[in-house]
């Protein structure tokens, strides 16, 4: 360092009459200027006058900053961790010797965080002494430590596998547990415990619960690689998490105090809280939501609701509401950013509020879900809410981006009832821009072809009117059916609620089928005409007698002219994904009569669907529908419109509509040509638990069970026929719908059925 760099910090120069608060000044002005590691300034008495002499200490200026034996944490993560602590390192700094213990430390704890309990972290300098140096920081990562065993002292009131049930963020290490990072021990994890611990005992009524200073204790052990025979010390945990339970409490008096909007009567019938039960804080917090939601409903953005708690005798502890209420606001400005396609109205028409009106969080927040469901814009943020005291209005700025663009797609697969396919797709639900769902789509696979043109406007005449049409070609060849149809759909709808609408769909098709007719004197045990268990028995031979000499054909051809009205509610947070909300339908089919056609009968059936979150990345999912076909004007039911089950979008591990009425002993009812028959009714229940394994993956554990029954049986769900297995789920955007694999599992095959059977397709479940 020059004297004229002494000189410009200490702003004294020779000549300038000698004042110690200046030299103080400067010194200070020096020092802070963060170039010395060392400052010290000595005056002595010269015949000129006083001699000031300045000692520095230069810190070393760094000209780069490298890490080195960092393979399970990348430069870019330690970079984030200093920014957050915030400690600055970057090439050309000056460097004191705390900052780079900080740093040091700093990246320590970002080990710690991640489970590297062992890890150490050294820093050196490249060039020792020179005021230019490069600053290395080594990292030695060690090993994970995972957790050996967790257990916990002082728990009377509540079991210790009930506390283990619900940490979700550590766990005892198993074999099993390849895919979860839970069994590594760190302190960020163990807080996280510790607050679901706390919540426990608080729903029982100890509000006063300690969780205390976990107890981690370390183990070594020796193992030895079975594919090297290396041995090597691996180091666990034991963590013993102390529990102080304190005394149980219950629910006193509950008051609101500051209420001008709403009377104290009406705010406390929001509260389930009866004096004398045990004090649940959840139960309290669902009251003060459903207070706060009340007021945010009527635009008062701003309500704080701060509960007061009061012990009394015999453990009773009442509560007082204390409310700032806050002014009413209304909607603003409102504006969408992302959606590059996707028109401003498309967006806009969702939301149920307009700008000018009361600021309704909750209906706005509904607005929000609705938006999400569209499936061709996905919001990525929470709105930017902008709230202007002066004028008492909220401007929103709604940030997404589009997905699921309008394309072509060149696709191939396989499934069960296609076989290997090949297809050709264009299809969007955003048809320039305009929310307008336009289809146009090729298959062309073993046992099916397909082609259908299609397009729907969900807002018809700018209101919410559904209006769609289509006309289709389909072909399909499996097991015993060979059938083609042609024609053409009109369907007009109407949004009567939220997530609720009622529609009417009118299809107009020809039907020809040809099915193979199946020998019950063949011994195959699939024969068989009925007549022993109140069916019908209208057709040729006794039970087990032939019917032809051999297979022959059956043809069936119709025309099918119906109308179908239905009620439809869909609450579901994703219309292709989901894993949370409802669906709910019933619709009856009615063909023939007035309508035209070959075909005469009505057709009820009901659909529900629920998906329910249980615990981190689990969701269950549940499905029961069931459907009755009723013939009338002295016709018959048609073949092709009876029901058919088996296959992966029914009952898994049967084949595709391989599920057929069957008598007492076992065998398919037929016609007099000898074709199998299907149902005229039909019962279907799913149900699968759904883990979120890591992105698009999922693995699911599923039960089904259903089954077809023939006129004059009745539907018992004693002859369910039952499923059992396993799936892995991968989210495929460009399907818009997930690669499934899977296996499923006969739970009570009879003669002539498979006791498992392995399936892959691309699709939805249910």
């Amino acid at each position: 360092m020059t004297k004229d760099t002494a000189v410009y910090y200490l702003e004294i120069h020779p000549g300038d009459v000698y004042d110690e608060a200046a030299v103080r000044l400067g010194f200070k002005r020096f020092w802070d200027a963060g170039l010395l590691d060392d400052l010290r300034i000595d005056s002595e008495e010269t015949p000129g006058g006083v001699a000031l002499i300045v000692h520095v200490v230069e810190k070393p200026k760094v000209t780069t900053v490298e890490y080195k034996g960092n393979r399970k944490v990348s430069n870019s993560q330690i970079k984030d961790k200093l920014k957050e602590s915030k400690i600055e390192v970057k090439d050309g700094s000056y460097f004191a010797y705390g900052d780079v213990n900080r740093v040091k430390s700093a990246i320590a704890d970002l080990y710690e965080s991640l489970g590297y309990k062992t890890a150490v972290v050294t820093w050196r300098f490249d060039k020792p002494g020179k005021l230019e140096t490069k600053l290395i920081v080594d990292i030695d990562e060690g090993d994970k430590t995972k957790i050996e065993s967790i257990s916990f002292t002082g728990n009377s009131v509540v079991p210790w596998w009930w506390l283990r049930w619900n940490m979700s963020k550590l766990t005892e290490t198993a074999w099993y547990k390849f895919w979860t990072s839970a069994d590594v021990y760190s302190r960020p994890a163990f807080d996280e415990d510790a607050a679901a611990i706390k919540s426990i005992y608080q729903e029982y009524g100890y509000k006063d619960v300690v969780i205390g200073e976990p107890v981690v204790e370390f183990q070594s052990f020796e193992t030895t690689s079975w594919w090297s025979k290396e041995k090597k010390t691996e180091r666990k945990v034991d963590v013993t998490i102390p529990i102080k339970e304190g005394e149980q409490f219950y629910f006193g008096k509950i008051k609101v105090e500051g209420a001008t909007i709403f009377s104290e009567a009406e705010l406390l019938d929001l509260f389930f809280c009866p004096e004398g039960a045990v004090l649940k804080r959840s139960r309290f917090e669902e009251g003060l939501a459903a207070l706060e939601k009340r007021y945010r409903e009527h635009g008062y953005i701003y309500v704080y609701a701060n509960p007061d708690y009061a012990e009394k005798e015999e453990h009773l502890v009442d509560i007082t509401v204390k409310l700032t209420e806050g002014p009413q606001f209304r909607l603003g400005r409102m504006e969408f950013t992302g959606n590059t396609t996707t028109r401003d109205k498309v967006l806009r028409r969702e939301v149920k509020l307009a700008e000018g009106d009361i600021m309704d969080m909750e209906a706005f927040r509904t607005s929000m879900f609705k938006i999400q469901q569209l499936g061709f814009f996905k919001l990525s943020d929470e709105p930017d809410f902008r709230p202007n005291q002066e004028t008492k209005e909220v401007d929103v700025t709604m940030k997404g981006e589009d997905v699921g663009r309008n394309d072509v797609q060149l696709a191939g697969g396989y499934s069960e009832l296609d076989g290997f396919f090949g297809q050709f797709q264009f299809n969007t639900r955003n048809f320039l821009g305009n929310g307008e769902t336009f289809g146009m789509a090729y298959t062309n696979g073993r046992r099916r072809t397909d082609f259908s043109l299609s397009y729907t406007n969900p807002w018809f005449l700018d209101k919410r009117n559904v209006l769609g049409v289509s006309v289709f070609s389909r072909t399909t060849n499996y097991a015993d059916l060979d059938q083609r149809s042609k024609g053409a759909s009109l369907l007009y709808g109407i949004g009567i609620r939220d997530f609720e609408g009622i529609s009417a769909f009118y299809n107009y098709e020809r039907i020809r089928a040809t099915y193979t007719s199946l020998n019950p004197g063949t011994g195959t045990g699939v024969g068989g005409t009925g007549g022993d268990d109140g069916s019908s028995a209208s057709f040729a031979g006794a039970d087990g007698e032939p019917i032809d000499d051999g297979p022959s054909n059956e043809q069936v051809v119709g025309t099918t002219s119906a109308v179908t009205p239905s009620y439809h509610y869909d609450s579901r947070n994703d219309p292709f994904d989901p894993s949370l909300g409802t669906r709910f339908s019933f619709q009856t089919e009615l063909a023939g009569g007035a309508l035209g056609g070959t075909n005469n009968y009505l057709k009820p059936e009901v659909h529900f669907t629920r998906y329910q979150p249980v615990i981190r990345n689990v969701t269950i999912a549940m499905n029961a529908e069931g459907g009755w076909i009723i013939p009338y004007g002295g016709k018959d039911i048609p073949l092709f419109e009876r029901y058919r089950l088996g296959g992966e979008r029914t009952i898994r591990g049967f084949s595709f509509g391989s599920i057929l009425p069957r008598n007492s002993k076992g065998h398919y009812y037929l016609t007099p040509r000898g074709s199998a028959k299907g149902g005229d009714k039909y019962l279907l229940f799913n149900l699968e638990t759904i883990l979120s394994v890591a992105g698009p993956f999922k693995f699911v554990l599923f039960a089904d069970a259903g089954n077809t029954w023939i006129e004059g049986q009745g539907a018992s769900f004693a002859k369910l026929r039952t499923s059992a297995g396993a799936e892995i789920r991968i989210f495929v955007p460009i399907f818009q719908a997930p690669l499934r694999f899977i296996y499923g599992i006969n739970l009570q095959p009879i003669t002539g059925e498979k006791h498992s059977d392995f399936q892959f397709t691309i699709g939805t479940n249910f």
